[in-house]
């Protein structure tokens, strides 16, 4: 879906779409771009694109949706509030949208007002305030909302004004919407809301508007009465934007601290605010070029021309009742008239963002009045002259290129705010300009300048050090970085004023959008400093988050009284910080509780870390930890010892534990028992993990209850190679020093209950031999799994072990199953104990991976690879009708002991398959099993790849001359590797091949032709085999074949795009007839003749002939044909060729030549030509009878002839050859070309730089070049050295 808008945007719509697709662009141009999402489009067999809110026509070709039969499954849903619109693109139906029911008004009405509308004074005038909104949504939910809570006299007022109300007229609302929303509008509480109100249109339609710009263009206004403090202000906004919310007057905005106005309530707000005191001039996104041309520009106090074009603005205009200036621009360059700003001396607001200008207008200096100034995303060579507005107070840089902050701005005395986020490039702020803003309250200097006390080299000048922030004694919020922690001073912010902080210290400590208070220090390389000790602890103990590397002594983190020393902490990250044992020790104490706010700890890289808390815990501790991640704490024991179980994780959501070796459990039953949040748990690479749960009981018949995960959905555990189970089911004891678990017993048992678990993924788990025993399962667990994966885990033989009283096995919500890389894996479920033989059950001489007690009801992906002790994977007679019936993606690979993948009949098994792979298995002799499986049907595969299958005898459509394929939805097919018949296709099959869009053949020795010759009658009614979506034909590696088809009918590709043909050496032409061509000559029985002289009897047969159609065909390359010698004949028929682009010859070796002259017409488009190592070219260009005194390649830029040491010259004849795009040449080993051509060449684009191998000889003409190369014995063009 993408929103359209009153001023649609290509760039923008194609954007949407694309997003929606999952691809970005790898263009940048509207048509490029338009072609990529078209090519995108056309790949979804069914799609629906919804342009929501168009109000102009739309070129839907431009965009790049493709329509009607471009692609018939494309179906294109249009909304509107203009029917004449819907009629006038064409659309084949069109649905007016009713206004809602009066039942429907009235429930949608008392939802939002509240239940005040049933008390018995009330509810009969709020039914006919509901009826006066007529039934449209957006009247009801603001009319609503505007009388939510207020009292019947109220009630009574809003009805009068609804029925008194005159309707207003703007474009696209109904008429009755206006006066209901200015019902809401002047319910609200005071001028401030409504004027805030109205601010919000200023933004363009269907766009974020970011809650901070609406705090600084408030505070330039004076919009917030006595508030006169930003940190204030952003109180008051929040307070503003929550009732304009409870009004519906506002939305949610898409990104963080963000909200959105609905597009009706903004073009009332326009209305509104184009007619009050208040004169507000919107055309933001317009795409507008120029400055408005409004006579009566005087009577504004609000111009909005955010997002539009304009490159050029006038001299000055009136507009002395101007306080507001919206101009962000498209980062175009931008020129301003000198006097521009002359005639707006009460402007108080100025957003001049995402503009390139060469320098300030002179008459910026004039607008003394101005407190805001917006210059993000600018390109500023000189910003000097703002030293001038005195009465500034909030100036934005963000994400400027601005380099040097002038000695100027320290003239800025009432500055409050100043914002340099994201300025990479800023190096230069002089010694006292921080300094000399006395009245700075925000100072945001995140990602941006880190030079502090640095000397500028080339300009012999040092730069401000952060002991200047001492003298700004209002400061309230500041982000700011240093790489070195000596810069920061001890006393530095250290008084209690200090409200809002994001401190960087050292490296790459980069700011992520928070509004927590953050310290993050990196000492990579300041050696070992005392962080207590630079100054920095202070706000280290009242931060939110925490983020500490490389830190060698690290005090603090241990300190004795971490509860009472960081009260506010609740992000701690702690990466490659030695000499810290335990992050808390409460050994020698006993506080309150230990870190009781703390929602996310992150420990990563600490060689000495043993316990996150020693000694005992207190009660409450970790009550809020929402996220546990540890990783790579190679001498960490255990996460702390709390036999009273004090430890509350109740709130704990995600764990992910990662290379810690020493760890033999993660948690105690008795702290797993409060584990009720937890949603996803991972634990990868922890060498001496023995269990995930261990039990801590005081002696061997301790009683130990069921642990229930009610909220786990994701379980991973990958790669603990002495695992023996999650927790054990005997109540052996257990200490850190040795875990006793009964051997062999399976990973999961009745102890630990999983009633939503969703995802499992088992991967490295040696000790492992079964997944889990049914009957020793509560029956909740798994119940809700989707996807199982098992990787790597060499000892295991069954995923659920035999157990007699358990007749089957269901995953009722299994949806992806991947068995891979389980050498000793038998079955998924034994028919009867694994040790039992199974020889004789059914006649199975083999346990099959999946038999009749396996059920699997909602599966849609299998994946097995190397599983080398399957024969079978379904078997006829234990194949269950219940099982398997909505797989959709099949993939199978290495496998090297499978012999064959389907049954005879797979009834419902192949129904709804749409991707189908079998790759690398050996084995393999049959896809189907017996000579019955020629009926196997297909009927929803869009996906099918074999390769790397040497015994493979047949696949079962072409084990005999069948009639029934069932492939119309195939699109891609690919086969690698097979030693199947001779013939891929039969030709009754082809009309069922009408979706194929891509086919790759490669290493297929037997294959003489890919479809067979029709039998007798059978192709008398078809004279044309019609390909009609292929676009990719490759035939690789194909030492056997022949042709692609030899028989009466003719081949038309009708959207191929690439074809290539490589190392097919008995190949000479495309498609043949059904006789028996004369064979090329052999030394054997030349009766005096050479093998040259026997051959030139022989009519040389072109590639491609007049049998062959390929009208759409823009890439040819052609490599190692040993029997090729002609491409072409001397002309084309029909319309084939026509959109070559790109031609690619190699390795041919009997070529003799390229193009014949006649051929040349018909590739206008050519933009390519490549020919190598084809040893018998002796010219390009072959000359025929042609009319005419010159050939044209109109596009060829590239023009590659490589390795032909019989080439003498790309044409023989006389005509003159004009080449009016070559723009490169490459020659090389060519020793007997003596010219290019004996005729003139026209190459106005060549000159010496498109080969710096003949720059010596270059004379500005090709034909000269060459034959000063010949004639000096140059017979080997080299490559240059790069």
């Amino acid at each position: 879906m993408a929103v359209v808008s009153q001023t649609p945007s290509t760039w923008k719509i194609q954007g949407e779409i694309a997003d929606k697709l999952g691809f970005k662009f790898d263009v940048e141009s509207d048509s490029g771009r338009a072609g990529r999402l078209c090519e995108k489009i056309k790949k979804v067999k069914k799609i629906l694109v919804i342009l929501d809110d168009l109000w102009t026509g739309l070129d839907l070709e431009a965009i790049g949706i493709p329509y009607h039969s471009a692609h018939k499954g494309c179906k294109i849903l249009l909304t509107s509030r203009d029917q004449d619109l819907c009629t006038k693109m064409n659309a084949q139906r069109i649905f007016a949208i009713k206004v809602l029911s009066s039942i429907d008004s009235w429930a949608l009405f008392k939802k939002t007002a509240g239940n005040i509308v049933e008390s018995r004074d009330v509810h009969p005038i709020a039914t006919k305030v509901a009826e006066e909104c007529a039934g449209l949504p957006i009247a009801i939910v603001t009319v609503a909302a505007a009388l939510k809570g207020k009292g019947c006299q109220v009630w009574s007022d809003a009805l009068h004004q609804l029925r008194n109300s005159e309707p207003k007229t703007i474009k696209g609302m109904h008429g009755d919407v206006y006066s209901r929303l200015e019902l809401s509008y002047n319910y609200l509480e005071s001028e401030e809301l409504r004027y805030f109100f109205l601010l919000c249109c200023l933004f363009p339609e269907d766009r974020d508007i970011p809650i901070e710009s609406l705090v600084r263009y408030g505070m330039g206004l004076r919009l917030f009465g006595n508030i006169n403090n930003i940190i204030d202000a952003r109180g008051r906004v929040e307070s503003l934007v929550d009732n304009l919310k409870a009004c519906c007057l506002l939305l949610h905005g898409k990104i963080r601290e963000s909200v959105r106005m609905h597009d009706v309530v903004r073009d009332f707000a326009i209305a509104v605010a184009s007619s009050v005191g208040h004169v507000f001039l919107v055309r933001a996104g317009s795409r507008l070029t120029a400055w408005p041309k409004d006579e009566a520009l005087n009577r504004y106090t609000a111009i909005s021309l955010l997002d539009n074009i304009i490159q050029e603005f006038p001299e000055g205009s009136d507009c002395l009742k101007l306080e507001i200036l919206l101009l962000r621009n498209d980062r175009s360059l931008v020129h301003f008239s000198g006097a521009f700003f002359e005639g707006m001396k009460n402007l108080r607001v100025l957003d001049m963002s995402a503009m390139s200008i060469p320098s300030m207008p002179p008459s910026v200096e004039c607008l003394k009045k101005l407190r805001t100034l917006f210059l993000n995303g600018c390109k500023l060579p000189d910003i000097s002259m703002i030293g001038g507005l005195k009465e500034l107070e909030i100036l934005s840089f963000v994400g400027s290129e601005v380099k040097e902050l002038p000695k100027e701005m320290g003239h800025l005395t009432s500055l409050k705010l100043l914002d340099l986020t994201d300025c990479h490039k800023l190096k230069v702020i002089p010694v006292g300009v921080i300094a000399s803003l006395t009245r700075l309250e925000c100072l945001y200097m995140g990602n941006s300048f880190k030079d502090w006390g640095v000397d500028v080299q080339d300009m012999g000048i040092s730069n401000a050090n952060l002991a200047e922030l001492k003298h700004l004694s209002y400061l309230r919020a500041i982000e700011v970085h240093t790489p070195n922690v000596e810069f920061y001073p001890k006393d530095l912010l250290s008084g209690n004023q200090l409200m809002k902080y994001k401190i960087g210290i050292g490296e790459e400590c980069a700011f992520h959008q928070s509004e927590e208070n953050t310290v993050n220090v990196n000492l990579a390389r300041c050696g070992s400093i005392s962080v207590e000790g630079c100054g920095l602890f202070t706000l280290v103990k009242r931060a939110q988050i925490v983020i500490i590397r490389n830190v060698k002594v690290f005090g603090y983190v241990s300190y004795d009284s971490i509860d009472n020393e960081f009260p506010n902490l609740k992000s701690l990250y702690v990466e490659s910080c030695s000499g810290i044992e335990y992050l808390v020790n409460t050994e020698k104490w006993m506080p309150r509780s230990v870190l009781p706010i703390v929602e996310r700890i992150n420990l990563s890289s600490m060689q000495d870390l043993r316990q996150i808390c020693h000694g005992h815990l207190p009660s409450r501790s970790f009550c809020e930890l929402r996220e546990l991640k540890l990783s790579n704490l190679p001498n960490t024991v255990n996460l702390w010892e709390d036999p009273a179980s004090h430890a509350c994780l109740a709130n704990l959501m995600d764990v992910k534990v990662y290379a810690c070796h020493k760890m033999k459990y993660l948690f105690c039953k008795y702290t797993a028992g409060d584990l009720g949040q937890l949603q996803h748990l991972s634990l990868r690479s922890c060498d001496n993990m023995e269990v995930i749960l261990a039990s801590k009981a005081e002696g061997p018949t301790a009683q130990e209850n069921e642990i229930v995960f009610p909220k786990l959905i994701s379980l991973t555990i990958t790669d603990l190679p002495n695992l023996m189970s999650l927790s054990h089911k005997t109540n052996s004891f257990i200490s850190d020093s040795s875990l006793h678990v009964q051997a062999h017993e399976p990973l999961f048992n009745r102890k630990v209950v999983f009633p939503v678990l969703e995802s499992l993924h088992l991967e490295g788990l040696d000790n492992m031999k079964e997944t889990w025993h049914r009957q020793l399962l509560p029956a909740e667990s798994f119940y809700c799994l989707r996807t199982l994966s098992i990787v790597r885990c060499q000892n295991i033989i069954n995923v659920e072990g035999a157990a007699a009283q358990v007749h089957e096995i269901v995953l009722p919500k299994l949806e992806s199953l991947t068995l891979a890389n389980l050498p000793n894996l038998m079955s998924f479920f034994p028919r009867t104990n694994s040790s039992a033989p199974s020889s004789s059950l059914h006649g199975v001489s083999h346990e099959p991976l999946f038999n009749g007690k396996v059920i699997f009801s909602a599966l849609e992906s299998l994946h097995l690879r190397g599983l080398d002790n399957v024969e079978e994977i379904w078997h006829q007679n234990l194949l269950c009708v219940e099982s398997f019936n909505r797989l959709r993606n099949l993939s199978i690979c290495n496998c090297k002991n499978l012999i064959t993948i389907f049954p005879s009949n797979p009834g419902e098994l192949l129904q709804n398959l749409v991707d189908f792979s079998v790759s690398d298995c050996n084995s393999v002799e049959e896809i189907c099993e017996g000579h019955e499986a020629t009926s196997v049907a297909l009927p929803r595969i869009m996906n099918f790849q074999l390769g790397g299958l040497p015994r493979l005898k047949a696949i079962w459509w072409n084990k005999v001359c069948n009639e029934f394929l069932s492939f119309q939805n195939l699109r891609n097919m690919t086969i690698e590797g097979c030693k199947c018949r001779e013939y891929l296709f039969s030709f009754s099959a082809l009309k069922d091949l009408i979706q194929l869009q891509n086919l790759n053949l490669r290493g297929c020795d037997m294959m003489k032709a890919i479809i067979a010759t029709e039998r007798d009658k059978e192709g008398e009614a078809i004279q044309t085999i019609v390909f009609p979506q292929l676009r990719t034909l490759e035939l690789a590696h194909l030492p056997e074949l022949t042709c692609f088809y030899q028989g009466k009918c003719s081949l038309e590709f009708q959207s191929l795009e690439e074809l290539r043909i490589k190392m097919c050496p008995k190949m000479q032409t495309f498609a043949t007839s059904g006789t028996e061509r004369p064979k090329p000559a052999t030394e054997e029985g030349l009766e005096g003749q050479t093998i040259q002289e026997a051959n030139a009897s022989i009519t040389i047969q072109p590639f491609f002939n007049e049998k062959v159609v390929l009208p759409t065909l823009m890439k040819l390359d052609l490599r190692r044909l040993d029997n090729l010698k002609e491409i072409w004949q001397n002309e084309i028929v029909g319309e084939s060729f026509g959109q070559l682009c790109h031609l690619h010859a190699t390795e041919c070796k009997n070529l003799l030549t390229v193009v014949p002259s006649k051929v040349l017409l018909r590739l206008h488009k050519l933009e390519v030509l490549f020919v190598e190592e084809c040893v018998s070219v002796e010219e390009v260009l072959k000359q025929g009878e042609d009319s005419g005194d010159k050939f044209v390649f109109p596009r060829l830029s590239n023009l590659t002839l490589v390795d032909l040491p019989n080439l003498r010259s790309f044409y023989w004849g006389h005509h003159t050859l004009e080449w009016p795009s070559l723009k490169y040449v490459w020659l090389e080993g060519c020793p007997n070309m003596q010219t290019f051509s004996p005729g003139i060449l026209i190459t106005p684009e060549l000159d010496n730089s498109a080969f710096s191998w003949l720059k010596r000889f270059w004379e500005g003409d090709l034909n000269s070049a060459i034959q000063h190369l010949f004639e000096e014995g140059r017979h080997k063009f080299e490559r240059p050295r790069s």
